[in-house]
């Protein structure tokens, strides 16, 4: 137990130190931090209660901000506590609730600051003496006002939770061409994104997803990246149902960062063991009815510190001129960069923003793109919201999992 604590610990730190020594990965520590220090200097420390509970209250507040530092730690330690599943999922509640929590008590904070700038300014009336007397005291004030709030970041936290791991839902799509091949009209293809299987997101929940997709009977089924969160040695048994995907056309993939990040060379080969057609700027001729179908897909952008970014120019050398091209890319921000390449693009990634107040970063992130159908130029990109959910982050609010049913229809851009 002694060594398990002492190894994950080593782990956390070499996380913060990560974090610190590169100034992309600093936002994530600052944030966290961000938060932990709102919970506990305006919503726990004004509390009316003993220190000793505040103190007491200080912990889950540190587990819930820092999250995803404890999440990457964890899942990357070679030596793994027993219990390691149980408790992540007890930490994405928590995490669910102080992240909840701190955006409502700025929330809050934004609102009196407006209040008080207003009654400055002689734009809102002071309130009446005798009004203010019938309120309770500022310290009972503050307890229910803050204490409800957690109530509200609670139950949203649960929720979020809930629809985070649950089943995800079927979004069917029309998606109309102008340049679709008769032959391919009414071509049928599931899309899955972002799975993540991890301690979080485990074998059951991977199963559930196969034999949903199976149940649609596709003709095509492609996958969009981040298959995984964690090494082979610890994950292989939770991703195998992936080998019962079936479809006429086969099942196609590109990866994603995630992949990168849990050591993508160890996970090539167990990804082709399943049977995934893994396109590494590489494309496939695929025969339906006489008439080629092109799917080509691309290295992950982050794979370009290594050299070994995306090119489309690569993947689709020596196609079959005139064939209908469907591209697979994980991150959809470069699409712009890629209509001239392909009919069709498929990406994920950005899991919808997941919560309403991250959507706006999320879409400027990702150049406009978050979710659903877009036309790019010439090309039609559709951009799924994520089948699972990173462990590091398992909160959706109004922004449900999606397995995509995409049929192709020929005619203009609806």
């Amino acid at each position: 137990m002694i060594d398990s604590f002492l190894a994950w610990a080593q782990a956390f730190m070499l996380q913060v130190a990560l974090a610190v020594r590169s100034g992309r990965s600093l936002a994530v520590p600052a944030i966290s931090s961000l938060f932990f220090f709102y919970v506990l200097l305006r919503g726990i420390w004004p509390l009316p209660i003993p220190r000793f509970w505040k103190a007491v209250s200080v912990i889950p507040a540190f587990l819930g901000a820092f999250h995803i530092l404890i999440y990457i730690s964890l899942s990357r330690m070679d030596m793994r506590p027993d219990g390691l599943r149980t408790l992540l999922t007890i930490l994405s509640f928590i995490s669910a609730v102080v992240i909840l929590w701190a955006l409502l008590l700025i929330c809050r904070d934004i609102c009196l600051a407006c209040r008080v700038l207003l009654r400055r300014l002689g734009l809102r009336r002071k309130t009446d003496k005798s009004a203010s007397a019938a309120l309770p005291d500022p310290a009972r004030r503050r307890f229910l006002l803050n204490g409800g709030l957690l109530l509200g970041a609670g139950v949203m936290g649960g929720i979020g939770a809930r629809n985070a791991l649950g089943t995800p839902e079927i979004i069917p799509t029309v998606i109309t061409l102008p340049r679709l091949p008769s032959a391919l009209d009414g071509l049928r293809i599931v899309q899955l994104s972002d799975l993540h299987v991890s301690d979080v997101v485990t074998r059951a929940w991977v199963r559930d997803v196969v034999e949903r997709v199976n149940a649609l009977q596709p003709d095509l089924i492609v996958l969009t990246g981040d298959f995984v969160d964690g090494h082979p040695r610890d994950l292989m048994k939770d991703i195998e149902p992936l080998a019962e995907l079936s479809a006429p056309c086969g099942v196609h993939a590109c990866t994603g960062n995630h992949d990168f990040y849990s050591g993508l060379e160890d996970w090539l080969p167990r990804f082709r063991e399943l049977g995934l057609g893994i396109l590494r700027n590489e494309h496939a001729v695929l025969d339906v009815s006489g008439t080629p179908l092109i799917i080509a897909g691309l290295h992950d952008l982050n794979e370009r510190v290594r050299g070994q970014g995306p090119e489309p120019a690569q993947a689709l050398k020596g196609a079959p001129e005139g064939g209908f091209r469907i591209l697979l890319e994980h991150h959809p921000q470069e699409a712009p960069n890629r209509a001239s390449f392909a009919d069709l693009m498929l990406c994920g990634h950005t899991h919808g923003g997941q919560i309403p107040l991250l959507r706006p970063l999320v879409r400027r992130a990702n150049n406009g793109f978050i979710a659903g159908s877009y036309t790019v130029g010439s090309m039609r990109l559709y951009v799924n919201r994520g089948t699972g959910v990173w462990g590091g982050l398992p909160l959706r609010l109004g922004v449900p999992a999606e397995i995509s049913l995409l049929t192709l229809h020929s005619g203009p851009p609806a």
